[in-house]
Order: C-alpha cells, then structure tokens, then sequence
C-alpha cells in the first residue's frame, strides 16, 4: 500500500472503540461471574443465563432446559461454543408470536450498541478494499461515508426505540446512546488530533 493506511495510528484509530466496548463487555461478564461463582456458573453459564433473561416468558423454560444441558458439556472450548449457540438462538429466534405476552427482544437494543463502535473499522476496512481494487465511483464512496455517519450515531435513535418498543432488556438502551455518544466523540477528537488541532 502506498499510503498511509496500515499506518499503526490509523490501525489504532479505526479499531479502538471495539476494543473498548469488547473489554467492556469482558469486564461486565467477569463481574457477573464474580457473582455467579456461589451458584457454580463460569463464564460461558453466565453468557447463557443472560440471553435467557432476555426471551420472553413463556420460552424461558427452554434456556433454563439449555442452561442444564450446558453443566453436563465438559472442555472450555465446547462449552463456550454451545453457550454461543444457545445465546443466539436466545436473542434471534422467532420469538413465537404475538401469544407470548407482548415481549419483545431487545434487536434494536442490541444494534444501539454494536453499531457506533463497528462504524469505524466498517470505513477503514472498505478503504483498504477500494485502494487494493484501485478506485471506486464516487457514489459507492459517499454511500460508504453516508453509512459510517449513521453507524456512528445510530445508538441513540435505536436506544430510544428499543426503549419505547419496552424491549426486554432495558439496559442496551442506556449502552447504545452513551456509545454512540462516547464513539462520536472519539471520532471527532481524533479527527481534530489528527489534522493537528491546536
């Protein structure tokens, strides 16, 4: 590559805010398995038992069923790979319909907080494609930006709907806005670093 993108600054900018939100999500789940270490849970079990918390009611009765055959899957690895599985099946299966109670499953909850801190890497990782293919028309760049700005800010509109949909994990709804928040402003601060601001 001829410029600077694989400058280890540019690395570091594109990629730390899913650091940050990775070790804060690191951190979150050794607490609660801190908590959870009186009732025999390791961390995969704790992943687990937090999906279940966010399926609706009438369906829970499946994760608790999960949770125990989880206890009986021996080895690291295999146990992280079935509490993987079953988180997801948790938090992206067809919730059953409208029978079960009104609950809803917290989606936008979830894309509030994933989306600001992938916005970043999203760009840098199209620009690396774009430079290796040579150029791109101007419209697939402006869609590319267009996208990443409303990546970066996409937390606090999808926080404030997962709110009011009363989605089944209020939490994400606080977590979505302050990254949104929190990433925009490492953006525009780095941005200005960057372009050595005074």
């Amino acid at each position: 590559m001829t410029n600077g993108l694989l400058d280890p600054t540019i690395v570091a900018f594109a990629f730390t805010p899913v650091l940050v939100s990775v070790a804060t999500v690191v951190t979150l789940l050794r607490r609660r398995t801190g908590r959870d270490v009186d009732r025999g849970m390791d961390v995969p079990a704790s992943l687990l038992a937090w999906a279940v918390c966010t399926m609706p009611r009438a369906r829970r009765e499946w994760g608790a069923a999960m949770l125990g055959e989880l206890a009986a899957v021996p080895g690291g690895m295999a146990r992280w790979c079935f509490a993987l599985s079953c988180a997801r099946a948790a938090l992206l299966l067809p919730s059953g319909g409208p029978a079960l109670s009104g609950e809803r499953r917290p989606m936008l909850g979830l894309f509030a907080v994933t989306a600001p801190p992938l916005a970043l890497p999203f760009i840098y990782i199209a620009a690396v494609i774009i430079e290796a293919a040579g150029a791109a028309p101007a419209v697939v760049v402006r869609i590319l930006v267009g996208s990443t700005m409303a990546a970066l800010v996409a937390g606090v509109p999808l926080g404030l709907a997962s709110r009011w949909r009363q989605e089944s994990l209020p939490h994400p709804t606080t977590w979505g806005i302050a990254s949104s928040v929190g990433t925009c402003a490492y953006f525009l601060l780095t941005m200005w670093w960057l372009a050595g601001g005074d």
